[in-house]
């Protein structure tokens, strides 16, 4: 019962204790092994990524009251609806034992209708659901009830689903990301000649071995940047000249790399890192650059001060944000995500972008990027700072949805002082 136990108490970890599944299979690992763990990380993974449906159906139809219960129903139903595990008896019978030492005793009418679950998948016809419901979405797309009316409510219902859909699967930037491996700074000169794309973007080159060498997206020759939001977030940035730039980072975000590249040559770069054990990768590739000038400072909004002791050309703002990215990666995300954060996250938005604009020149800029699809922390951020800010005006901003072309998620906003 090795491998139900432990997936079991690794679904039944995540749900209640709110860890990532990352985090919970590296404690798991220690424990049971590299091949054990390999399989309980394929089984984990396919229940969260069904996991409204596997709950949904646990607690309507089996009666399910606890966590663990759904927790059971999910490894049976990514072992055999998926064919992730060699021997469906054993995982049958620990099933079956599981839920009558949990004094459940299912009916032969719950056992058909398992039967008809485990081979009709999402496709499952609830009678207690409508179809087109909110519900009937969130299992659908596996994405909670709250996110859906989230997004109904401040776009559409149209582009809720649009968005819920792409949601549902996984981005071709990160699919493309881990099918390559990156191109060394001293050599992207070279591969970039017969490219449009800048050398001082995050490149990677595609590795032919990976399993998704049969996709057509992807060509032996081909080079990336790492998302398609940075080289549109760079062609509107202002060329600079011996200029004051600072970049306030609260997030670890691959763009910053490519900001921090375009300015590299002739400016004098600031970064000021909120959150130093998140961003120490970033940090580190960055010391590796030929760069001009560049200074790395710890600190949080209040100290600002401390190490800005002159006007800036220009200072990005890269803020700690809800992430919601996240939910087309990491399955558990949505599930695990605590909505009581958002109010302080957005508050914090509110107040250190307030800070920032204070050492901003004259005709300097103000940019304000941000990776999520809650408008809250997008647009209304920049339309509350602008409505208190009359000396900024927005030169240019940029949403982009999962469900756009070449998608990324992720909003922009270049704010210019005028006065």
């Amino acid at each position: 019962m090795q491998i139900f136990d432990n997936s079991v108490s690794c679904i039944s970890t995540i749900i209640k204790d709110k860890k990532s599944l990352s985090e919970v299979l590296r404690d798991n690992y220690k424990t049971i092994g590299r091949e054990a763990n390999r399989t309980i990380l394929s089984i984990v993974g396919l229940c969260l990524r069904n996991y409204f449906l596997i709950n949904h159906f646990a607690r309507s139809i089996l009666k399910a009251t606890t966590v663990e219960e759904v927790a059971a129903l999910g490894v049976l139903f990514s072992t055999i609806a998926f064919n992730k595990y060699s021997n469906k008896d054993e995982i049958t019978n620990d099933f079956n034992a599981f839920y009558k030492n949990n004094g459940i005793e299912l009916t032969e009418e719950q056992n058909n209708l398992i039967k008809i679950l485990l081979e009709k998948k999402k496709n499952f016809d609830f009678k207690d659901i409508n179809k087109g419901s909110f519900e009937f979405f969130s299992i659908k797309f596996n994405l909670p009830v709250w996110l859906l009316k989230m997004l109904a409510h401040q776009y559409d219902r149209g582009m809720m689903v649009n968005i819920a859909k792409a949601c549902s699967k996984m981005p071709l930037q990160y699919a493309l990301k881990n099918s390559f491996v990156e191109v060394p700074f001293d050599q992207r000169a070279e591969l970039l000649k017969d490219f449009q794309f800048d050398e001082k973007l995050d490149l990677y080159k595609y590795l032919p071995e990976n399993s998704l060498k049969n996709n057509p997206l992807v060509k032996s020759d081909c080079l990336i940047p790492v998302q398609i939001a940075s080289s549109e977030l760079l062609k509107h940035l202002p060329i600079l000249n011996n200029k004051e730039v600072m970049v306030f980072l609260e997030h670890k975000d691959p763009i910053f790399f490519g900001v921090v590249m375009k300015y590299a040559e002739n400016n004098k770069i600031s970064l000021i890192n909120k959150y130093p054990q998140k961003t120490y990768s970033l940090v580190e590739k960055i010391k590796k650059c030929p760069i001009r000038q560049f200074k790395n400072y710890e600190t949080d909004e209040t100290g600002i001060t401390t190490y800005v002791d002159s006007l800036q050309d220009l200072i990005i703002y890269f803020p700690e944000t809800s992430s919601l990215d996240y939910v087309r990666r990491r399955p558990e995300y949505s599930i695990i995500f605590d909505t009581n954060t958002l109010d302080s996250l957005i508050g914090n938005q509110n107040k250190t972008i307030d800070e920032l604009s204070k050492h901003v020149e004259l005709d300097g800029r103000l940019i304000y990027a941000c990776n999520t699809i809650n408008i809250k922390e997008t647009v209304l951020v920049v339309y509350k700072f602008l409505e208190k800010h009359k000396e900024f005006k927005e030169e240019f901003s940029q949403s982009s949805f999962p469900c756009d072309p070449n998608n990324s998620i992720y909003y922009y906003s270049i704010l210019r002082r005028i006065k």
